[in-house]
């Protein structure tokens, strides 16, 4: 089983992982990458694929990811029906993994709820990545920090600092910000804050 997609410093990637459990609607993985939470990524087993986002993180680099709708056949003979339990002779290549969920009050322990569906989700339009890009924040008392940009959408950006931003925080924030030149700025505010070994990386929200 492998991840594929772009990491914190915008690079893209495809790197087999280490699989903890997976369920009809999600699975949990270690992988050696930065990911940034709610971020999107492609599980791929054998030559299938699917879309989940990144729900929950721990320090041990291990991700909780979440499809938007159950996905049962995804699997293939990996999950048999509901309440059967794991196969035997699972597909070739997972047979090391530690452990096959199919109870789903079990996997809920581990993994926070599934996102929304994808016709209501917040997000209104796609996140683009930005690699070795810069944003300019400026706080209400006038001080500014630039800052690592992760990706941006027509609602808001994702952003890296050592700074601490409290969670609803307002900002105005220039993104892509070039040193020199005009910079436009946006109001926004935090709407995310994920704290890790690296700083903390935030989510902001334009406000119109």
């Amino acid at each position: 089983m492998s991840i594929a997609g772009h990491d914190l410093s915008g690079e893209a990637f495809v790197d087999e992982c280490t699989t903890i459990a997976i369920a009809h609607d999600g699975l949990i993985v270690r992988i050696a990458r930065a990911l940034a939470l709610e971020q999107e990524v492609f599980v791929r087993v054998q030559n299938r694929e699917m879309l989940a986002l990144v729900m929950s993180y721990s320090r041990e680099g291990t991700y909780g990811l979440s499809f938007d709708t159950p996905r049962p056949a995804f699997w293939g003979n990996l999950i048999d029906q509901p309440g059967e339990g794991p196969l035997d002779t699972p597909e070739p290549g997972i047979a090391s993994d530690p452990l096959l969920v199919v109870n789903g009050e079990q996997f809920e322990q581990v993994l926070p709820p599934k996102p929304p569906p994808r016709g209501a989700e917040r997000r209104r339009s796609p996140r683009i990545p930005m690699r070795q890009a810069k944003a300019c924040i400026e706080l209400p008392d006038r001080t500014t920090e630039v800052v690592e940009l992760i990706n941006v959408s027509r609602g808001g950006v994702c952003f890296r600092s050592q700074h601490v931003y409290p969670l609803h925080c307002p900002i105005r924030v220039a993104a892509p910000y070039t040193d020199g030149s005009t910079n436009f700025f946006v109001t926004g505010r935090i709407v995310r804050v994920h704290r890790d070994s690296w700083g903390g990386v935030y989510g902001v929200e334009y406000i119109r």
